[in-house]
């Protein structure tokens, strides 16, 4: 049997989970899930402004800096398509996503910490934000799935609400219209900062180079016991 078979409905909701996760049976009483769930929201932070490309274990190793992380889940936007890229990794064009704390203490820890401080995410400084997390932040959560009603109702063109839920139709198009272009145009300043870091990277690199061939400042080395550092 796989190990993706064993997996709790909780387990498979997270993108990541720490194996000292703790995951709700999924059997559990309706009283046991609320209970548990109102607990995990205080533990929980809703992350803003990521990279698209950032993933679960990026993201893990930017956040664990501060705190103990016990599971992180990548919001996709049900209305965007997301293509794997080259390299495989599925984007997140909300750039959003929620991390789940050790304890409540060290959720409020790491929103304090990204509204004084950026968040190095791959190595780079990124101007992430954080605040607490909402009940509706995970409303998908398998705790919810059947405590959570959804109404569904069809509405016919002649009926007196069609023209406000028409309105609310295309206010929402236009929304995504202008979220794609906002992604695009993200996407294109990341790969000109991209370029930029790599140009800078190799202007060091090559500044460094000169600096070690150099024979006069290798004769002032040996002599002063200077040892260039990377």
């Amino acid at each position: 049997m796989g190990t993706e078979a064993v997996k709790t409905g909780e387990e498979k909701w997270w993108d990541w989970v720490s194996p000292s996760h703790e995951s709700l049976p999924d059997d559990a009483s309706s009283h046991a899930k609320k209970q548990y769930f109102d607990e995990l929201v205080k533990r929980c932070v809703l992350v803003e402004s990521l990279s698209p490309l950032v993933t679960s274990q990026i993201l893990l190793a930017a956040i664990d800096q501060f705190a103990t992380v016990l599971g992180i889940k990548l919001l996709r936007p049900p209305h965007v398509e997301a293509k794997p890229t080259s390299a495989g990794v599925l984007p997140n064009y909300s750039g959003m996503a929620v991390v789940e704390m050790e304890k409540p203490q060290r959720a409020e820890v790491v929103v304090t910490q990204l509204r004084e401080y950026m968040l190095m995410v791959g190595g780079m400084p990124r101007p992430a934000r954080a605040q607490m997390a909402k009940a509706l932040m995970l409303v998908d959560h398998p705790c919810n799935r059947k405590r959570v009603p959804a109404n569904v109702k069809l509405v016919s063109y002649t009926d007196k609400s069609a023209p406000a839920l028409l309105a609310k139709k295309r206010k929402a198009g236009e929304h995504m219209k202008a979220a794609t272009y906002l992604r695009e145009l993200q996407e294109r300043e990341e790969d000109e900062l991209h370029s930029k870091q790599e140009r800078s990277y190799k202007d060091l690199k090559e500044k460094y180079q000169r600096i070690k061939d150099n024979q006069d400042l290798k004769e002032l080395r040996i002599k002063y016991n200077m040892p260039i550092r990377r």
